[in-house]
Formats: structure tokens, C-alpha cells, sequence
């Protein structure tokens, strides 16, 4: 097993044309995330990548995927009512203060 070679990445010959379109537009995001970096050294150029990713859809639909991942993530907020557990306490929540 360690004697197989290493499988190569498939050249640009092989992608499809969305593939392709794909594929440049992400070289395109990596470029401008690069020069913002290089003006604001102390940013990552992973975290502008991922930024500028996020903001290619319609903010209508920005704001349906995060509205959505907020009611996936209702098992984080703090109970209305009742009794605050120690993990709650913990992260600074009591019973009012939301």
C-alpha cells in the first residue's frame, strides 16, 4: 500500500463546464480575499475566502438559511421560565435575561 502512488487531482481538461465555471470563480474569491489581506494583514485569507462565500447569495436568501439555523440551534437559547440549569448558569444565563 505505501509503494501505490498518490492518486493526481483531475486537471481542468476533465472538469465539466460548471465545474470549470466553479473552479475559477473560487480562484477568482482566493484572489480578492489575498489583496484584502495584503491591506489588512491581520485578517486570514481563510476567514475572508469564507466571508466573501457567504455573501455571493441574495440576501433574501441569506437571511432564510440563518433564520433557519436558528431554529436548528433553539436547544442552545435559555428556557422561558423555570429553572436554570448549571450549564445555562455557566454560559451567563438566568431566568429574565433574554
Amino acid at each position: 500500500m505505501a509503494d501505490e502512488p498518490l492518486p493526481t487531482p483531475r486537471g481542468t481538461a476533465t472538469l465539466s463546464d460548471r465545474e470549470r465555471a466553479e473552479a475559477m470563480r473560487s480562484e477568482s474569491l482566493w484572489r480578492r480575499a489575498h489583496e484584502i489581506v495584503t491591506r489588512h494583514s491581520h485578517l486570514d485569507a481563510g476567514d475572508v475566502y469564507h466571508a466573501l462565500r457567504a455573501l455571493e447569495p441574495d440576501p433574501a436568501a441569506r437571511l432564510r438559511r440563518g433564520l433557519s439555523r436558528g431554529r436548528l440551534r433553539a436547544y442552545a437559547r435559555p428556557p422561558r421560565g423555570g429553572r436554570t440549569s448549571t450549564h445555562e448558569r455557566r454560559a451567563g444565563w438566568s431566568r429574565g435575561s433574554i
